[in-house]
């Protein structure tokens, strides 16, 4: 089952249906309000998954310009010493 957010007071409950009541004021879920909660578009936390994916993927780096470069040296240092050892 799916957490739902209480159209009358606006607290989430877990593992619930639209026919069970809210564990906070008590009303139906499934339930009209009249209240504002209801006309506003409610964005659900995100999960505990969705969470560990976005910290994974803030945390991948890239290699930074001067790193490339310093990369890049090195690599021509080793050829012109592989060549100049051949000639």
């Amino acid at each position: 089952m799916d957490s739902i957010r209480c159209p009358h007071c606006g607290s989430v409950s877990q593992d619930v249906s639209l026919k069970d009541s809210c564990w906070k004021c008590g009303k139906i879920l499934g339930a009209k309000s009249d209240t504002p909660l209801e006309t506003k578009s409610v964005i659900a936390p995100a999960s505990l998954e969705e969470r560990v994916v976005m910290r994974k993927a803030s945390k991948k780096t890239t290699l930074s310009p001067a790193l490339v470069i310093v990369l890049l040296v090195l690599l021509l240092i080793l050829l012109f010493l592989l060549i100049n050892r051949h000639l």
